[in-house]
């Protein structure tokens, strides 16, 4: 038995939130902004998980097997309350305005209790990796959730059993250099019902989703140069989307296709460096509108070099970040505007203990994250690590 090895992992998580409060901008010029504001809580979450996978090898004449057999069972109970405010201001943007106070928000919030709520999800899956020659391997997987949710006020029980197959393709061109790369997958991802900012429930279904990709894998130089180039396609039916009032909508298909490049490479000793490019054109197919918060174009580099003789682990980094326009909602009007960062590091890196200093956003760059939400000017911060 030496080739089989079993694994059971348990998990635990609780989450109990006294009050979080969010607030709701609607605009009615490019300049003038309603605000309201919602509270989430209290909130009361628990996340329990076991899984239990046997992993295995053998063969079949010639051909070289890697089998993953397992199931997963997770369990979450949770109770929550919410509210929100009406409208409570209007404010210009262009000019000075006063930031809204926990007290003026109490005073018109109403709070609605829901019932204790659960769901639970079975799964079964196996996964084999087949080994046809030393060039050619193919993987087959397949996985069943199960998906229950129990009778609540206002939700009705929910039980719905899915399967969700994934195929690849492996072939190496150059042995151990350069391969092809093709996959299939097709998957879906249960969600919870979505309270509306009017506090009420939308019931939704689960988001289904079908992915091809293919590709190119090269490494060189003693696998001192690694990159990899590839193709994807994605199609996500019963989508959730959300309009400017942060009332949540599922009706429609969204296809996400694009390219995505990444390098590694480690030249030297002591000298690291990572680089990436994406291109996504990600659409909803109905109204043909660009995804919220879906740039098309996203690149980073970072680069780390530590000495190796004098001084041996101290070192520095520096990297860049761009991230193109995305917009704000599915009408296409408002929209963040593209941004570079760039960020630093210096440190001292030792086998049991690791100390950094990390400058972020170097030039102090504006710029709003895909939620509409400011993001923090230049900063550091300075860590330490000990390792055991």
């Amino acid at each position: 038995m030496k080739n089989w090895k079993s694994t059971t992992l348990f998990s635990f998580m609780g989450e109990n939130v006294e009050r979080d409060y969010q607030t709701y901008t609607l605009w009615l010029t490019p300049y003038l902004a309603a605000r309201r504001v919602g509270n989430w809580g209290p909130i009361y979450n628990n996340y329990t998980n076991i899984q239990e996978n046997i992993n295995g090898q053998f063969k079949t004449g010639s051909i070289k097997h890697k089998l993953l057999v397992g199931v997963n069972y997770s369990f979450n109970k949770n109770s929550f309350s919410s509210g929100i405010t009406a409208y409570i201001d209007t404010v210009d943007v262009r000019m000075p305005f006063d930031p809204m106070r926990r007290k003026t928000v109490d005073a018109t919030l109403k709070q609605t209790a829901y019932p204790t709520d659960g769901d639970q999800t079975f799964s079964i899956y196996a996964s084999d990796v087949v080994n046809f020659t030393d060039r050619l391997s193919a993987m087959l997987s397949l996985r069943m959730d199960n998906y229950k949710r129990k009778e609540v006020e206002g939700t009705e029980a929910y039980n719905q059993t899915a399967w969700s197959p994934k195929l690849g393709l492996v072939y190496q061109v150059v042995k151990d250099q350069v391969s092809l790369f093709a996959n299939y997958m097709n998957g879906f991802q249960n969600s919870p019902p979505a309270t509306q900012p009017d506090a009420t429930k939308l019931i939704l279904d689960p988001v289904y989703a079908v992915q091809y990709e293919a590709g190119v894998k090269a490494e060189a130089f003693n696998k001192k140069l690694s990159a990899t180039l590839s193709y994807y396609n994605i199609t996500i039916d019963n989508a959730i989307r959300y309009d400017s009032n942060g009332f949540a909508f599922q009706d429609g298909v969204q296809k996400s296709k694009g390219l995505d490049f990444e390098l590694i490479a480690n030249p030297i000793n002591g000298l690291n460096i990572i680089g990436g490019y994406a291109y996504n054109e990600n659409r909803i197919e109905e109204s043909g509108a660009i995804a919220p918060g879906a740039p098309k174009n996203v690149a980073n580099f970072w680069a780390t070099y530590a000495l190796q003789n004098t001084v041996k682990g101290l070192g520095a980094g520096f990297g860049l970040n761009y991230v193109g326009k995305s917009y704000l909602f599915e009408d296409n009007i408002f929209y963040m505007p593209s941004y570079t960062t760039a960020n630093a590091t210096v440190f001292y890196d030792q086998p049991t203990w690791r100390i950094g200093l990390k400058f972020n956003n170097i030039s102090s760059e504006r710029y709003w994250d895909f939620y509409g939400n400011s993001q923090a000017l230049s900063n550091f911060l300075v860590n330490l690590t000990l390792k055991f």
